[in-house]
């Protein structure tokens, strides 16, 4: 199949406009990096906490912030999305009966909410063509917050003290009893570090298991060593808490009226040590790539025709780091495999290129150089286009049916904007390069 057949279009003639048109758009970028203090990294590489969590009602961004604000805690990004209506099992069968569906249908063991979409394809599996419309407001909806926070360095570690619950025995015991109710208990877990604190001395110790007794009022910790000194009823269990636990707790306490659902609470922390090495192997990555493929298609071309396509593939990563710094996008891991994935997708359009020309090269020997490498542009110009599009179709969907998941979202944008100007780089900066070499060899000789 081919859209364009037989064009004859004067690329390489126009590439100053395309060279112009590219310094505008890097130096635009170049510009909003500067003003922003460089890319806008997210948690990956300088080190914070990013947080998933499921709220019992709805709420919004301002009174979230307010929460978070009482801790001193200033985030990036909030974003709330709306979730979809839930029922129980026992609201569930009302709903069925009421919309004349004769059947008994009792969610697995274990669960006890539903979402309509859901609700659907159960049926549907059954053989019930169902649609199922739910009474505006009848039911609660479940909301989602997504909050990414940057490591403050008065907020990485905070010291929590937690009271025993009664004298544990002699040195030589290894259990120690909390009450579950006391403020901070649920932050101690299976290999947490803890440091015992008493008027006798402290001692360092690590919690092999956490187990409820006594009708779930008392935790009992099992720790893997001694306790080491003999404490009394005024001890304390000392913890390091880290911002996810702050931020997890904030979430759990609420505010007014809503609170998270302590089951739907994801947090994910890196720390700012991790953060700098991470970014450095995104950066090693990236350039060892640009590199690899320096050697591999000048062994598979010439040399030319490599500084051609890496200068088109450091344009292309440029322009795409420059809108994301226009429109304030996160750069994170994601988005260091979709700028691998754009170097990938424009090599690939421009060694295709590059076959056209070096076979024109040979079959249309003592034509002139610039209409050797406007008959092959043209020639891949089809493929090239019908290529770009149906990528382009796909990321669009990507993009536009993520708009609740920024990471996903992000990395969408990066492709589309990746597959534009590969597809433009390989025919207004790449082969127009081979132009331009060809020339500086020929004043050379003359």
């Amino acid at each position: 199949m081919q859209f364009l057949r037989d064009t004859n279009f004067d690329f390489i003639n126009r590439h100053r406009t395309g060279f112009l048109f590219s310094a505008i758009f890097i130096c635009i970028g170049i510009v909003f990096l500067v003003i922003q203090g460089g890319p806008n990294f997210g948690i990956d590489f300088r080190g914070g906490v990013k947080v998933h969590a499921k709220f019992s009602k709805p709420l919004t961004e301002t009174e979230l912030q307010a929460k978070l604000s009482e801790l001193g805690l200033e985030t990036n990004l909030i974003k709330i999305a709306q979730g979809e209506t839930v029922i129980t099992e026992t609201e569930l069968q009302e709903e069925l009966n009421d919309q004349g569906f004769d059947i008994k249908l009792e969610l697995p063991p274990g669960e006890t909410v539903i979402t309509e979409t859901e609700l659907e394809a159960k049926l549907s599996s059954l053989g019930y063509d169902a649609k199922i419309q739910i009474e505006s407001g009848k039911y609660p909806i479940e909301n989602e917050a997504f909050i990414s926070m940057g490591h403050r360095p008065e907020f990485q570690q905070q010291s929590i003290n937690i009271p025993i619950l009664s004298d544990p025995g002699d040195a030589t015991a290894t259990i120690i009893q909390i009450s579950s109710s006391a403020e901070k208990a649920h932050l101690l877990n299976k290999d947490d570090a803890i440091e015992l604190v008493d008027s006798n001395g402290r001692r360092r110790n690590v919690i092999s298991s956490v187990e409820l007794v006594a009708d779930g009022t008392v935790k009992q910790l099992t720790l893997t060593e001694e306790i080491g000194i003999d404490l009394t009823e005024n001890a304390t269990i000392q913890i390091q808490a880290s911002v996810g636990s702050i931020l997890t707790e904030a979430l759990l306490e609420g505010g007014d009226g809503w609170k998270a659902v302590p089951e739907g609470v994801n947090v994910t922390e890196v720390g700012p040590s991790v953060g700098r090495d991470l970014k450095w192997a995104a950066l090693w990555s990236v350039l060892a790539s640009i590199a690899i493929l320096l050697l591999y298609i000048s062994w598979r071309f010439e040399f030319r025709f490599s500084i051609g396509a890496i200068a088109a593939l450091v344009h292309d990563v440029l322009i795409t780091l420059g809108i994301f710094a226009i429109f304030s996008k996160e750069i994170n891991l994601p988005t260091v495999a979709a700028f691998l994935t754009i170097i990938g997708y424009s090599l690939n359009d421009t060694i295709v290129v590059f076959d056209r020309i070096r076979e024109n090269g040979i079959s249309l020997r003592g034509t002139e150089y610039i209409d050797v490498l406007n008959r092959s542009i043209n020639q891949s110009l089809s493929r090239t286009v019908i290529t770009s599009i149906t990528t382009l179709f796909v990321v669009v969907v990507i993009f536009t049916l993520s708009s609740s998941g920024e990471e996903i979202n992000t990395f969408a944008l990066a492709l589309i904007v990746g597959v534009l100007i590969g597809t433009y780089s390989s025919v207004f900066i790449a082969s127009p390069i081979l132009y331009i070499w060809q020339q500086k060899e020929q004043e050379a000789k003359a």
